[in-house]
């Protein structure tokens, strides 16, 4: 299974290194020794049980595009993470590792990711001006070679094996096009301070309320690309609840894996807190029906019901593991015997 993971960033590097790091992982994990602090645990296994075991997982490649729009110190941090670096479409410099992505065949030519037959991984960094975080994922989407395609903003990482679970999920279903998946909350130090449990999203609720699911842990396959369905660049802070309305209206059929995926940091800095992005999802339900805005208190407690069935209000035991600003190149463990799924307050 081939992974396109898509990364926008401006002035965010410390953030992003750990972002890097958590797609690195899905990847160099494969084959590896199962070891609770680095790859977290497998949910009611006993730990006496896990260590040791080998995982089996479908053969995993990953592709991460980390997209810039001009932040200082950006091509030393590429040099760093051994990233294959390119400024306004110009290649600078190649990663300084060998990566299996794009190596040459028997006959000299170059293997692409999409066709690698062995777990793979390659980091491309590329620095432009763009128009907005939407557009900037545009762009590295439209250069994306995998068949399932995500997003990651830099303040956000995947946990221990989220894309083997992805990719299994996707391989048992083949007529689904879009998946939504649990995700943590952190703090700033890496700390957990809430669970959120997904339910299947309502496109009507979508449009009325708000995006019921974090963008962190979503995944689709490559199609809904082919299709057209990129971000809409006028949007600059809710461009993926317009994406995921859009994307339920025309018939794709979407799934839900209720197990944590992803980590959600609250910097103090994300774009979905702010009045703008409040005064632009006002703008958008303001550009629908009637009927749509008379609806919405049914919508919204309708939506509530549907958490409450799932369990998403009750507290949720967590082992994981995240990288932190004090541990950005190895995993620590996090856990809670009771997460809440409150949003903090600002």
């Amino acid at each position: 299974m081939n992974f396109t993971v898509a990364t926008p960033v401006f002035r965010g590097l410390p953030w992003l290194r750990l972002c890097v790091a958590s797609v690195r992982d899905q990847v160099a994990a494969v084959g590896c020794d199962m070891q609770d602090a680095e790859y977290g645990t497998e949910s009611g296994q006993p730990a006496s049980t896990r260590k040791n075991q080998k995982r089996e997982v479908p053969s995993l490649a990953v592709e991460h595009i980390v997209q810039d729009a001009g932040s200082p110190g950006i091509e030393e941090f590429a040099h760093e993470v051994g990233a294959e670096f390119y400024r306004n479409g110009k290649l600078i410099s190649h990663s300084p590792f060998d990566s299996q992505a794009h190596r040459p065949d028997d006959s000299g030519q170059s293997v692409s990711l999409r066709s690698a037959p062995s777990p793979s991984y390659s980091l491309i960094v590329s620095s432009e001006p763009d128009e907005g975080m939407y557009d900037a994922i545009n762009r590295a989407w439209q250069r994306a070679t995998g068949d399932i395609i995500s997003y990651l903003n830099a303040d956000e990482q995947y946990l221990p094996g989220t894309l083997e679970r992805a990719g299994k999920f996707f391989e048992a279903n083949p007529k689904i096009d879009l998946l939504f998946g649990d995700a943590l909350l952190l703090n700033p130090d890496g700390l957990p301070i809430a669970y959120r449990r997904v339910v299947y999203p309502s496109r009507a609720h979508t449009r009325a309320v708000h995006l019921g699911a974090l963008s962190c842990a979503m995944f689709f396959r490559r199609s809904l690309l082919e299709k057209g369905f990129f971000f809409e660049p006028k949007w600059k802070a809710i461009g993926d609840a317009e994406w995921v309305w859009r994307v339920l209206g025309s018939g794709a059929k979407a799934g839900i894996l209720n197990e944590p995926l992803s980590a959600f940091t609250l910097t103090g800095s994300n774009l979905g807190a702010t009045p703008a992005s409040l005064q632009e999802a006002s703008r958008w339900r303001a550009s629908g029906s009637p009927l749509e805005r008379i609806a919405t208190p049914f919508l919204r407690a309708n939506h509530w019901i549907k958490k409450a069935i799932a369990g998403a209000y009750f507290p949720q035991a967590v082992t994981s593991a995240v990288f932190t600003a004090r541990s950005p190149d190895r995993r620590v463990p996090i856990q809670s015997s009771a997460l809440g799924s409150q949003w903090p307050k600002s």
